[in-house]
């Protein structure tokens, strides 16, 4: 419960020291154990689950353990699918609040790695029409107003990848549903992130705007 992750929070630095690459084993049961909170019902439980992991991956990088740092991402997401980021991606569905609370989480588990949990994990575990449109476009307003969001979004070129994800995806060549929820994802980045959005979209800029505005015409956006 709440409790004992309170616990393990407050003793997290020492964990840390504890938890190197020479015990990898003994760091992924750790992280297992606090990854659990996540399937919880409870929203507090999830959001203390939040806080937990990412304080531990703060520690680990603190303590300067960048190998241990990249056992954690494998734990957090297995290149086979799954995983505990499965589990926060229904956290987020279950609990709204724990959108904001996960961008510390991807921030310091995933240090570095950011692009390639929005351009490669994320979707592999999302796969179905509009999915990973539809989870991009809430993290997006969800990180909007964490602290340090926008510049790490931008600075690994997680809100490119969006945008260019957005572009393709908009086109009349896809379904409604997965155009509906690609043109949600514009507007939020355009609303979130105006000037990184107006950058991202580059030379695709007309096109953008044309998906925008078709979004705001009586009848458009299909299945959505």
């Amino acid at each position: 419960g709440v409790r004992w992750l309170e616990g393990v929070f407050a003793q997290s630095a020492a964990l840390a020291r504890l938890l190197t690459v020479q015990d990898p084993g003994g760091l992924v049961l750790a992280l297992d154990t606090a990854h659990r909170g996540l399937l919880s019902q409870s929203r507090e439980v999830a959001l203390w689950s939040c806080r937990l992991l990412a304080r531990v991956a703060f520690d680990l990088s603190a303590a300067g353990e960048p190998h241990s740092l990249q056992v954690a991402y494998d734990w957090f997401a297995p290149p086979g699918g799954g995983g505990p980021l499965t589990a926060a991606v229904r956290a987020a569905d279950t609990h709204g609040a724990v959108r904001a609370a996960l961008f510390p989480v991807y921030e310091q588990l995933c240090k570095g790695r950011l692009r390639r949990l929005f351009g490669q994990d994320l979707p592999a575990r999302l796969k179905g029409g509009g999915d990973f449109s539809a989870f991009a476009a809430d993290s997006m307003a969800a990180f909007a107003g964490t602290p340090g969001g926008r510049e790490a979004l931008a600075s690994q070129g997680v809100l490119s990848y969006c945008c260019g994800h957005a572009l393709r995806e908009a086109a009349p060549a896809f379904p409604p549903d997965a155009r509906a929820a690609a043109v949600r994802l514009l507007v939020e980045l355009w609303v979130s992130f105006p000037l990184d959005f107006a950058q991202a979209a580059g030379g695709q800029a007309a096109p953008a705007w044309e998906a925008l505005r078709g979004c705001m015409m009586p009848g458009a956006g299909g299945g959505g």
